[in-house]
């Protein structure tokens, strides 16, 4: 039996075997030779157009002053209505998916000046929002929610969830002017070509108040969605969570009713990954993992979009894996192909190491198994947190460096006392670092709460707060945590030479280390010590345990204002050795 022109196909026939031999169609090959032609002569590493960015500048300007002394979450919904207004539409003739994410990162077009002058400021990014509500409700399902919370609000709540409502009446704008967009080709075609802009059109008009009844729609819908949180928050790593999960219904119930073949199916996932490589670097989209009753919750979908990546090979998105004891074998090989690829990905996350962390800061059991990746690689609740996974920021190796030059460092007798000194002075530089970052929370939520990513937001609508103000379920804050090998082996030398052989003093080290290691021969002795970080050495395991551990405990067990957590993670977004401007006593020299 056939619907249309696709032959009816069961789920089950939908296997790695039969997926990983699909290759692009000759239109999604000619999107990428396009996007690669265009992303070379823009000549920058993200990919991003002056016409829309200019767009989404103006938007903020005309939003800010025409709103001034207004609350803040209500310009910034203003911006959301001018920028549905003014955004560059221009969908391609071999568009799947319309929508343009290439205005992230406004600035050359605004200064930090002006945006100061204007009070208009953005979060970092780094969440993954509720796709799976839009998706279920619908902008007019979302906002029958706003408007049920108003009934009882008082003036601050009722003034957020205005901005709310304003958010998502502006997405409405934004999807119609392409829905329009996408008629006006279909008038100025012929044949197939402008029966594919109607069916366009008419996804795009179904969308504009309704839910996506098929994959296609539900695929431009997550898109719609995303390019216009990046048009709130002009920043990186908005990430899609578990897009396998709440994408699979709206395929299965294509396949099941004949709507859509395989092919089909591949190039619509393909096109929507040459669509990720606008304007953003760092999407993160995971795949498989356990379901709700635990249970292997990978299918067809997360398969399809393995194998697109592996035939595609663009850099967007991030994609991550969740491997647990019953994932099957054809996701693992699926997975293993991809990586094989030399890509570098998927991401392999351990499914049960990762829910036992987050369980750790609070995420309870009905919520904890559903979670994300964000960015790179931090995990969270999707749709249901605000994780600020990169806000704190802890270095190691300054901080030992710094505790180096004391006089409690240079008085300690033993290899103990150091350390009983560094523990405290770690101490005193931490609280000052929750400090920092409950000043950058608290800008954030005085001057960039976010009315459309807290509409997609679990507890936002509820609470009548803003995200940014403590709207969702949870709130954390990730603190990044750099140099814990280095710190390893910085204090595996001290403990040896200074405290262990006696060659040196803590005061001869320090200064050595401080004027670049003039003494080679001193320096190659320090990078030449065994048990070196690394080398599964039982010295340097448990060291790096002990200190781990403490460090870990000293994050877990601090809070910030409004009982928000911080947690930690042993990595520092963009931090990376050519960022270490300075010496480490483990011999290595500076950058």
């Amino acid at each position: 039996m056939t619907v249309g022109n696709t032959r009816r196909q069961p789920v089950a026939a939908w296997t790695w075997s039969r997926i990983r031999q699909l290759h692009p169609s000759e239109r999604i090959v000619r999107l990428r030779e396009r996007f690669a032609r265009d992303y070379a002569e823009r000549g920058a590493r993200i990919y991003t157009q002056d016409e829309p960015m200019a767009a989404l500048a103006e938007a903020i300007r005309a939003a800010y002053r025409a709103t001034f002394g207004e609350p803040t979450v209500v310009r910034r919904a203003r911006v959301l209505t001018e920028f549905a207004d003014r955004a560059v539409i221009g969908p391609h003739a071999d568009d799947y998916l319309l929508g343009l994410q290439t205005c992230n990162c406004p600035w050359p077009f605004m200064s930090a000046e002006e945006r100061a002058e204007l009070g208009y400021d953005c979060t970092t990014g780094h969440i993954v929002h509720d796709y799976r509500a839009l998706l279920e409700c619908g902008t007019r399902g979302l906002r029958e929610q706003i408007a049920a919370a108003r009934e009882e609000a008082d003036t601050e709540a009722a003034t957020n969830l205005e901005a709310f409502d304003e958010a998502m009446r502006a997405l409405a704008t934004y999807i119609r002017r392409h829905a329009r967009a996408a008629r006006e080709s279909a008038r100025q075609l012929e044949g197939a070509e402008a029966q594919r802009w109607s069916q366009t059109a008419d996804d795009c008009e179904e969308l504009i108040e309704g839910m996506p009844n098929s994959f296609r729609q539900a695929l431009q819908m997550v898109w719609f969605a995303h390019t216009f949180l990046h048009a709130e928050n002009p920043s990186v790593a908005i990430s899609f969570g578990r897009i396998d999960q709440y994408l699979w219904p709206y395929l299965q119930q294509d396949i099941e009713a004949g709507r859509i073949d395989m092919q089909t199916a591949f190039d619509l996932v393909c096109a929507f990954f040459l669509k990720c490589c606008e304007g953003e670097e760092s999407q993160n989209a995971l795949l498989g993992g356990v379901g709700e009753h635990k249970n292997d919750a990978a299918n067809p979908l997360s398969l399809l979009m393995l194998a697109a990546m592996k035939e595609i090979d663009t850099f967007q998105p991030s994609i991550s894996v969740r491997v647990h004891p019953l994932t099957s074998d054809e996701f693992v090989q699926a997975a293993c192909e991809l990586a094989a690829c030399g890509y570098g990905q998927p991401g392999f996350m351990n499914d049960g190491v990762v829910t036992a962390a987050l369980g750790t800061v609070g995420i309870p059991p009905q919520d904890v198994w559903n979670w994300g990746v964000v960015g790179c690689y931090e995990a969270t609740v999707q749709g249901a947190c605000y994780p600020n996974t990169v806000l704190g920021h802890l270095h190691l190796v300054k901080t030992l460096a710094e505790y180096m030059a004391t006089a409690t460092a240079q008085s300690a007798p033993g290899f103990e006392e150091f350390m009983d000194g560094w523990w405290e002075h770690l101490g005193g530089v931490y609280e000052q670092e929750l400090a920092l970052a409950q000043e950058r929370w608290d800008r954030m939520a005085e001057h960039a709460p976010s009315p459309f990513g807290s509409v997609l937001m679990r507890g936002c609508i509820e609470r009548a707060r803003p995200l940014e103000q403590g709207g969702a379920d949870y709130n954390l804050v990730g603190f990044d945590i750099l140099g814990l090998g280095t710190l390893t082996d910085s204090l595996l030398a001290i403990r040896e030479l200074v405290y262990g052989s006696r060659e040196l003093t803590l005061r001869e080290l320090t200064e050595t280390m401080s004027a670049g290691y003039p003494d080679e021969a001193l320096r190659l002795r320090l990078r030449k010590l065994p048990h070196r970080y690394g080398t599964d050495s039982a010295a340097s395991n448990e060291l790096c345990r002990q200190l781990s551990e403490k460090i870990a405990l000293m994050v877990l067990d601090s809070r910030m204002s409004h009982n928000v957590r911080p947690y930690p993670g042993f990595y520092w977004f963009s931090g990376d050795i050519y960022n270490v401007d300075m010496p480490s006593p483990d011999g290595r020299r500076a950058g």
